[in-house]
């Protein structure tokens, strides 16, 4: 359907002026034409007569517009400051670390290192003579906790970017896994651990010793054939001929009759290790006591540094830039992959 020519009456607001006729033609949706003009027959109708003599009597609008002028926040007027005297703070000064030591411990840290404990024994199980007493003293000797000095100089040799800088009064904690040894204990969220099943590892218990660890297993002629089948059958054996030496221990002991061994490949029991009398010479000892992960700086062999320089010590060879610090800081253990 199509509406047109729909005359919209607008009277004018200046007396004098004829009323205004809006004319509109569109069809539905759809605006076609918009048209303004003017007429003299409207004036005849009374009810835009009153209008145009009410026109007359007043020259303002009928209508008002509300009008909101916006002036903003008022200025603030500047009180003036009181100067506060600087008051003297207290002198930082430096806690006691060991307080400190076991803060960050949980409960499960707890638990894998009275694992480890158990592993340890006692000082009557150690069978390695001086070897024996080296490790067990560098596993219960604490590391120190101090404040490394910080090289602030970047063109210094020694400089690093792996270098922290506490406050004078923050504590200085040990790093994970070391806060009741002195090499690194088990700990389950630690990068060193992340490969590692570690809640099992802690919940077995590998402490069980034999009442006659430490002296050699005796075993007859059945009990060594059928033992060396079971080898055979697990793809665990090395004949004689095809090996420099083959050492089997049945729960921590020492079976002779079914190990091969030579000149280079041997048992070694307490009476070795005895200061009198010992067969194992000074230079195995020494090697028997080296640790990984940086605990023994000394390298195994020299490294040839340019063309008369020899370098003998791990933090040397790799360099300040590469390092990652002393065995016993945080970014050395994130490192020891197990």
């Amino acid at each position: 359907m199509k509406f047109s020519n729909i005359n919209i009456i607008l009277p004018t607001l200046i007396a004098g002026v004829s009323p205004l006729v809006l004319t509109h033609a569109f069809t539905p949706g759809l605006l076609t034409a918009t048209k303004i003009s003017t007429t003299s027959k409207v004036l005849s109708s009374p009810f835009f007569a009153a209008i145009h003599e009410e026109k007359k009597e007043t020259s303002t609008s009928s209508s008002s517009l509300g009008v909101s002028v916006g002036l903003g926040p008022e200025e603030k007027k500047e009180e003036p400051v009181e100067e506060e005297e600087d008051e003297e703070k207290p002198p930082l000064v430096e806690p006691d670390h060991e307080l400190f030591r076991d803060s960050r411990l949980t409960d499960f840290d707890r638990q894998c290192d009275a694992w480890f404990a158990s592993l340890l024994g006692s000082d009557s199980d150690s069978f390695l003579g001086k070897v024996s007493e080296e490790a067990s003293r560098r596993i219960h000797t604490l590391n120190k906790l101090e404040r490394n000095p910080v090289v602030e100089d970047r063109d210094d040799e020694e400089w690093t970017p792996y270098q922290q800088n506490l406050l004078l009064d923050s504590p200085v904690l040990p790093a994970y896994g070391l806060e009741q040894y002195g090499l690194p204990t088990p700990r389950r969220n630690a990068e060193a651990w992340r490969h590692f099943d570690v809640t099992s590892l802690v919940n077995t218990d590998y402490s069980l010793t034999s009442s006659d660890i430490g002296s050699d297993l005796e075993l007859d002629g059945d009990k060594t054939d059928e033992y060396t089948a079971l080898l055979k059958k697990r793809g665990a054996w090395v004949d004689d001929d095809d090996c420099a030496g083959r050492l089997v221990y049945i729960n921590g002991r020492f079976a002779p009759s079914l190990s091969y061994t030579t000149d280079i490949a041997k048992n070694l029991c307490a009476n070795d290790f005895k200061e009198d009398g010992g067969s194992v010479s000074e230079d195995v000892i020494e090697k028997l006591n080296r640790l990984p992960d940086g605990f023994t700086d000394r390298l195994a062999a020299d490294v040839p540094s340019g063309e008369t320089d020899f370098l003998t010590s791990l933090k040397t060879l790799s360099g300040p830039n590469h390092n990652v610090g002393e065995p016993t800081s945080q970014f050395s253990i994130n490192n020891q992959q197990g």
